[in-house]
């Protein structure tokens, strides 16, 4: 008889305590990483920190309790009538399409009339970034709102960099992995929403270090534990999906898109905190019995 025969509870809570399980076996979990990303994951001793994967990382600040640059973006008033740099940050938060797109013409219309670039965004860097997520997201009315910008412009630089996007296409079998909001907690749906747009931030920008916190040294996706048993499977592949071919260098510097989704998230978690002490009653206090003075 053997030891797992003899003490099965024993063997079973021994498996529990593995902090990284063998990944290996499960098909489309492996990642082919670029060699510059051999750095930022640390060797091949690296466990991925795929439990402190959270908020911070949802904007790809590089990982769990890193702060985003201060000097990645600088600003630049006279681009101020044309441009939101934070609304820009929002939709790069929210990997909005439409509005990154938005972004992307103001600051093409900026350059064309102060004829300068803008200081602190580079645009060639947010048309790619735009172009990209307009792609992977279906999104033709951008794509050809970008197009139709850049050609009336003749910036063929900017038509060349939305061409080159549509011929890359969008991430083969990388549909959105389908999580039941009403089966879920809160902090399983954001563990899974987290996982899914980081991978899609290291797509858009050919940047690894944006999924380093869930990805060992070998290449094998790790989620984090509070991911629902059933859909840590199709999550990791989808992650596979996504980042399966970055290259060697990124596409684009998004340090401060990073930057400015970061304060953007900020402000709004702000706003939020005012909202709600605003909203919230004031304790009534206590009604002090009534002094009748009379005549003495």
């Amino acid at each position: 008889m053997t030891l797992v025969m003899r003490f099965p509870c024993a063997f079973m809570a021994a498996l529990l305590l593995v902090p990284v399980p063998a990944l290996a076996g499960d098909p489309g979990t492996r990642i082919k990483l670029p060699k510059s990303a051999a750095g930022l994951l640390g060797g091949t001793s690296r466990t991925p920190d795929a439990s402190a994967f959270g908020d911070d990382s949802r904007s790809s600040l590089g990982g769990s309790g890193r702060t985003p640059d201060a000097s990645a973006f600088r600003p630049d008033p006279a681009f101020d009538r044309f441009i939101d740099p934070l609304g820009v940050g929002r939709a790069w938060d929210i990997l909005d399409a439409a509005a990154l797109t938005d972004g992307a013409l103001a600051l093409m219309e900026g350059e064309r009339v102060l004829l300068r670039p803008h200081r602190g965004l580079s645009t060639k860097d947010v048309v790619t970034t735009a172009a990209r997520l307009a792609v992977e997201r279906g999104d033709e009315a951008s794509l050809t709102r970008l197009e139709k910008a850049a050609s009336t412009q003749q910036r063929d630089d900017l038509k060349q960099l939305v061409a080159a996007a549509r011929s890359a296409g969008p991430a083969g079998k990388a549909a959105a992995v389908p999580v039941d909001i009403g089966s879920v907690s809160p902090e399983q749906y954001s563990a899974c929403t987290n996982v899914n747009r980081a991978a899609l931030r290291a797509r858009l920008t050919g940047n690894s270090r944006y999924i380093t916190p869930i990805v060992t040294a070998e290449g094998d996706v790790v989620v984090p534990s509070t991911v629902p048993a059933p859909v840590s499977l199709p999550l990791r592949q989808q992650v596979a999906a996504l980042c399966g071919d970055l290259p060697e260098q990124p596409l684009v510097n998004s340090a401060a898109l990073d930057r400015l989704a970061a304060v953007s998230r900020w402000e709004r978690d702000e706003d939020f905190k005012r909202t709600e002490k605003e909203e919230k009653p004031e304790p009534t206090p206590a009604t002090e019995p009534a002094v009748i003075i009379g005549a003495y």
